[in-house]
């Protein structure tokens, strides 16, 4: 009979562990929605320039700053000769491109990522040749 109520208080300590073990606080998962951006694509667009319709083919590599939790830095947008950089915010699979000047062009816009495949859109202002209203579609590579 000792040898049985060992064994049955063995199991009950042992399942009572088991019970405090699954109850205990998990570790918070922290996920950075920027990850889902980062990546190098393969960009075509499409911006109307004075009544005629022009198209763009060029690579954008996203990273995410360093600085602000919240921002991603788009290289080589809009694909100009000499690369430029465009900062944007992030809030889930979006992101905002607020208005910035960089390299004598103004920039600003919008856009999503679903899975692997980038839609955005975004007006240029250049001096000289007006607004430029650009749709862009990327994959990543």
């Amino acid at each position: 009979m000792k040898i049985m109520n060992k064994k049955l208080l063995s199991i009950l300590i042992v399942l009572m562990s088991m019970s405090l073990t699954s109850c205990s606080k998990k570790d918070d998962v922290v996920i950075d929605s920027r990850d889902q951006f980062v990546s190098t694509y393969d960009i075509n667009e499409t911006y109307i320039v004075n009544g005629t319709t022009y198209t763009g083919h060029y690579s954008m590599t996203i990273s995410k700053s360093a600085q602000d939790p919240t921002v991603i830095l788009l290289s080589n947008f809009a694909g100009f000769t000499t690369p430029i950089i465009v900062t944007a915010v992030v809030s889930g699979t979006k992101f905002s491109i607020a208005q910035q000047t960089v390299q004598g062009s103004g920039f600003s816009g919008s856009g999503t990522i679903s899975g692997s495949n980038l839609s955005f859109s975004y007006q240029q202002s250049l001096t000289g040749t007006g607004l430029w209203n650009v749709s862009a579609t990327g994959t990543k590579m």
